[in-house]
């Protein structure tokens, strides 16, 4: 009796032309309810509890919303594997402490010859003025 009703009921479903507002019809049955989705034709079984409605899965659904779960889930792992390969390409690694302190050196060694070139064309600088004095 109980497939019966619900076959009528989709086969009522499937001729009435589908609104959003009138996605899901609902008849009770005994002490459950039963919730069929017009669109897919899903059917789910509900209980009153209190003030509220509590309905379980249909296999279809659950199995609509595990597949869903799952392309998400390989999403993110092909993310997650696109950034450890970008984390490991030295190209857009950030500079390990070591490199920093290389990078470091380097700028202390350019000051350093810097101040010395200075020094140095300084120096010749003098000699110049010196050698182009009258008298000497």
């Amino acid at each position: 009796m109980v497939r019966f009703s619900v076959v009528v009921c989709l086969a009522s479903l499937i001729a009435t032309p589908l609104a959003a507002q009138d996605r899901y019809t609902i008849f009770e049955q005994g002490d459950r309810i039963v919730r069929v989705d017009r669109q897919t034709g899903a059917v789910d079984y509900c209980r009153r509890a209190g003030k509220r409605l509590t309905c379980e899965l249909s296999p279809q659904e659950r199995l609509a919303w595990q597949r869903e779960i799952d392309r998400l889930s390989d999403t993110v792992a092909e993310l997650e594997n696109r950034i450890n390969r970008l984390e490991r390409d030295e190209a857009f690694a950030a500079p390990q402490e070591s490199e920093r302190s290389s990078l470091q050196e380097i700028d202390e060694a350019l000051t350093m010859t810097e101040r010395f070139m200075r020094g140095f064309f300084g120096i010749i600088g003098r000699l110049e003025d010196e050698r182009a004095l009258p008298g000497q």
